[in-house]
C-alpha cells in the first residue's frame, strides 16, 4: 500500500469523529443526527479499505471474518486480524483508522470549529442553521476540496472544483454566495490560526454565465403605490372598526419606518427620546428549543447590525401611530413590559402575527400578497424616488453599505403605464426637435 492510499483513510481518522462527539456534546447537533453522520463516515471507512485491503470470510471450520490492517508489519503484508462475525470486523477496522495519526487540517475538520466560533460571537440561531443547511446540502459529501489539505490548496485548484460544482449544482449567484461564505469563512478561521498565511480565496471571480438567472420579479417585491393607499387605508379602517387591536397599526408604524419586523416587535416607548427620535436597541428572533428546532422567540438586547446606531426619524404620522398604540396599552393593560406592539392575548406581538395581518389586508383589497420584508423594500424604495441621500437612505434601513440597499431593497414601484409617464416627461423637457414627418400633437405609430 503506499503512503497516499494510506493518506486517503486517514483522512476519515479520529479527528473527524472528535468533532463529531464535540459538537453533540455542546448541543450543535442533535444525537440522532450525529449517530447519522457517525455511520456514513464509518461506512466510506470500510469502502476505502476494501480498495486496498481484501475483507474474507473463512471457509470449513473457521468461518470468521479476516482482513489485513496497514500497519507495515510483516514485510509490507501488515496484521491479520480475525472475528467472529462481519460487524465485529468492521468495527475493528475503524477504530484502527480511527486511531491513526493525521496532522492535515481539512475544511472538514475545521467545520465544527467554525460553527463553535459562530456560537460564541452570539450569531442568531437562524444564521447558524442556515450555514448548517449550506453544509449538510453541498459540502458535508464532498471529498475533493472539504478533505483536501488546506494549507496545499491553490487558487487554480480551487477555482476549478467551484465551476465543477456549479456545472453540477446550477444556481443562482445569490445560492452560490451563500455556499462561498461558509467556504471563506472557514479558511479566514484557517488563517487566524496561522495554518494559512492569509485567504487568497476570497477574489476569485467567476463568469455570470456560470449562474442561472434570477427569477425575481420586481413588482412582486414592493407595493406599487396604488396598492400601497389601498393596503393601508385598509389597515387604518380594520383598527377603526376594532380599536382594541394594535397589529395593523404594527403594519401601519412599518410602512412609515421601514424596520425589521423583529426590530419593530421589540421596540418600547422608552426606546423614542425627546425629540421624537426611535433608538433601536434590541430585536425579536427565533431560538432552537431542547430539540434543536426553531420553535422558539425571544428577545435580545442589540440590533441586527451595528449600523442602527444612528436613531430613526419618526414622522408625524409615526408618532401618532405610536401615542394610539399608547392609549389602546393602557386600556387593554399592556403596559407591564413598556413593549409597544401586543398581539390579542396580551403577548409581545411575533413575525407570524404581523404577517397575518398583511395577508389579510393584501386579500381584502385585492392585492398581491406581500409581507413584512416587502414593506420594508417599499419603505426603501419610496425614499429612493423622493431622492433621499444615499448615506440617509443606508442608514435609515439599517445597513452596513450602500450596496446592500441598492442590490437587494430598491425596485421599480412604478406600472408601465407610469414608467412612460416618466420617461416622456424626462424627454420632453429636453431640447429634443420632433420629427418632420409627424406633428407635435400627433402621436408616433407603434412599430409591429
Amino acid at each position: 500500500m503506499t503512503i497516499e492510499e494510506l493518506e486517503n483513510i486517514r483522512n476519515c481518522n479520529s479527528s473527524y469523529f472528535d468533532s463529531l462527539r464535540k459538537v453533540e456534546e455542546t448541543g450543535i447537533m442533535t444525537t440522532d443526527k450525529v449517530q447519522a453522520k457517525y455511520n456514513m463516515k464509518k461506512k466510506e471507512i470500510i469502502k476505502e479499505h476494501e480498495k486496498i485491503r481484501k475483507i474474507w470470510q473463512g471457509t470449513g471450520k473457521d468461518t470468521r471474518w479476516f482482513t489485513r490492517l496497514p500497519d507495515g508489519s510483516n514485510n509490507g503484508k501488515g496484521k491479520k486480524i480475525a472475528k467472529t462475525n462481519r460487524a465485529d470486523l468492521e468495527k475493528a477496522i475503524v477504530e484502527f483508522y480511527q486511531n491513526q495519526p493525521d496532522k492535515t487540517m481539512t475544511i472538514r475538520k475545521l467545520y465544527p470549529q467554525f460553527i463553535e466560533q459562530k456560537r460564541l460571537e452570539k450569531a442568531r440561531d437562524t444564521t447558524v442553521r442556515r450555514y448548517e443547511n449550506t453544509w449538510d446540502k453541498y459540502l458535508e459529501s464532498d471529498t475533493v476540496l472539504v478533505d483536501a489539505d488546506i494549507t496545499k490548496i491553490t487558487r487554480s485548484q480551487y477555482r476549478e472544483w467551484m465551476l465543477r460544482f456549479l456545472d453540477a449544482n446550477p444556481m443562482t449567484y445569490k445560492c452560490y454566495s451563500g455556499v462561498k461564505s461558509v467556504l471563506m469563512m472557514i479558511i479566514d478561521l484557517a488563517a487566524d490560526k496561522d495554518l494559512l498565511p492569509d485567504n487568497n480565496f476570497r477574489s476569485v471571480k467567476f463568469s455570470k454565465n456560470c449562474f442561472l438567472e434570477e427569477q425575481e420579479k420586481t413588482e412582486d417585491e414592493v407595493f406599487t403605490k396604488e396598492e400601497t393607499q389601498k393596503v393601508v387605508s385598509y389597515l387604518w379602517n380594520w383598527h377603526e372598526s376594532k380599536p382594541s387591536y394594535t397589529v395593523p397599526l404594527a403594519a401601519l408604524f412599518q410602512f412609515q419606518t421601514g424596520l425589521r419586523v423583529g426590530e419593530l416587535e421589540a421596540i418600547r416607548f422608552s426606546d423614542v427620546d425627546s425629540d421624537g427620535f426611535l433608538h433601536v436597541k434590541r430585536q425579536l428572533v427565533k431560538v432552537e428549543n431542547e430539540e434543536g428546532k426553531l420553535s422558539q422567540v425571544q428577545f435580545v438586547e442589540h440590533a441586527k447590525s451595528n449600523s442602527r446606531k444612528k436613531p430613526i426619524y419618526l414622522t408625524e404620522e409615526a408618532r401618532m401611530i405610536l401615542e394610539l398604540v399608547r392609549q389602546t396599552n393602557i386600556a387593554n393593560g399592556d403596559t407591564a413590559e413598556d413593549y409597544v406592539f401586543y398581539n390579542s392575548r396580551h403577548k409581545p406581538m411575533t413575525t407570524a402575527t404581523v404577517n397575518r395581518c398583511l395577508i389579510t389586508a393584501c386579500e381584502k383589497t385585492g392585492t398581491p400578497v406581500r409581507r413584512s420584508h416587502k414593506v420594508r423594500k417599499t419603505f426603501g424604495t419610496i425614499l429612493a424616488d423622493a431622492g433621499v441621500n444615499l448615506t440617509m437612505l443606508t442608514s435609515a434601513m439599517g445597513h452596513a453599505t450602500p450596496d446592500v440597499t441598492f442590490r437587494h431593497y430598491i425596485k421599480d414601484r412604478n406600472t408601465k403605464a407610469e414608467t412612460a409617464e416618466i420617461i416622456e416627461n424626462v424627454l420632453r423637457n429636453e431640447s429634443v426637435t420632433p420629427c418632420d414627418t409627424f406633428s407635435t400633437n400627433e402621436k408616433a405609430p407603434i412599430l409591429q
